[in-house]
């Protein structure tokens, strides 16, 4: 997984309860401590998957609860504030999804191609729906889903429903 995303994850948890907080997570954690958390590197998916562990059990929440907490953190503060070159011209859930995959390529570029996810972005006829499919062996389903209604209600313009743990459609407004 992308260093960026524990990057984002440890701001998130700093925000929301305070530096203390994400020490005692992080120390509870196998996360390899002798080399600084840098967003270019890729750590393996394990570490990341403890310390939501970690953070549910100190913290007293569901996955789901940070999954949330993340999704609002990265998509609405970490991602304009550094990646704001990569989003720069999306000014809708539409345009976010149908960059989806773009997107997930350029901030992967140093990652092997097996973990990047992949997304396939389907408009119906008259544009109203759209079906978006996660692929990926990594089967992230829940962060997928969480991720997707969080750009929903960023931009307020449309809504999601599960139609497989993959396969999510949206409903534009």
């Amino acid at each position: 997984m992308k260093g960026l995303i524990f990057v984002a994850y440890r701001e998130a948890i700093i925000k929301k309860f305070d530096s203390k907080v994400w020490f005692s997570i992080f120390e509870k954690s196998s996360f390899p401590k002798e080399f600084p958390l840098l967003k270019t590197e890729i750590y393996d998916d394990k570490y990341f998957f403890e310390l939501l562990e970690i953070s549910a059990k100190e913290l007293n929440v569901e996955y789901n609860d940070l999954y949330e907490l993340f999704a609002e953190y990265f998509l609405n503060e970490y991602v304009p504030k550094n990646l704001f070159y990569v989003v720069e011209n999306i000014r809708s859930s539409r345009d976010m999804f149908r960059n989806l995959d773009l997107i997930h390529e350029i901030l992967s570029l140093s990652a092997s191609l097996e973990l990047i996810p992949r997304f396939e972005y389907t408009e119906a006829d008259d544009a109203k729906e759209a079906i978006l499919i996660y692929k990926s062996q990594r089967k992230l389903y829940d962060l997928f889903y969480i991720m997707t209604k969080t750009v929903c209600e960023k931009y307020g313009d449309c809504r999601i429903e599960r139609v497989a743990s993959e396969k999510l459609k949206i409903v534009y407004k």
